[in-house]
């Protein structure tokens, strides 16, 4: 995955995507202008320890901030259980192309949900809010909702389902499909 997102308000700065280390100063603080230096320290621990749920659960705010920020930028990922089972702080989701295409296709087909509440803003948003909220869980679990984004992605192509089977596992068995 050779992704960046756009980070901070620096025309033509870039932070990668899917990259087994911390973050720098320079990128902390264009991704959050603040707390370097409450965070700093950070960057002295292995990243595969930020994928421990107790881990995390120690953490003060600014410690579980920069973890969410590695989980947004996929620097790190936790288990899909360990990461639908928690609630994440709010993070800027706009900056990974994951979610503005998500976000593009809730506004394109939203009406087509709910024809008879349309005008509805606030159902609307909570909705939304909803989605986002599931779709950054599984992000955080290494999986994007396009195709070839996320870290938990293979190079074996999609194979669409027949009769409930998709695509054989490497030992050349079939994966029951969720479809």
């Amino acid at each position: 995955m050779n992704s960046t997102a756009i980070v901070g308000y620096i025309q033509n700065s870039h932070c990668e995507v899917g990259v087994d280390r911390h973050f720098t100063d320079i990128e902390w603080k264009e991704i959050c202008s603040d707390s370097w230096d409450r965070i700093e320290h950070l960057t002295e621990i292995q990243l595969n320890k930020f994928t421990d749920l107790t881990y995390y659960k120690s953490l003060n705010i600014y410690e579980r901030r920069y973890v969410n920020f590695l989980l947004l930028y996929q620097r790190v990922i936790w288990s899909l259980d360990d990461a639908l089972s928690f609630r994440f702080f709010s993070l800027p989701l706009e900056k990974i192309y994951n979610f503005k295409w998500m976000e593009d296709k809730i506004e394109q087909h939203y009406e087509s949900f709910f024809k008879l509440d349309i005008k509805n803003e606030f159902k609307k948003k909570q909705f939304k809010i909803d989605i986002m909220t599931i779709v950054f869980r599984i992000w955080a679990a290494g999986y994007g909702v396009i195709k070839s984004e996320g870290r938990n992605v293979t190079a074996k192509p999609y194979c669409p389902p027949i009769d409930g089977v998709c695509c054989p596992k490497p030992d050349g068995q079939a994966v029951q499909s969720m479809v």
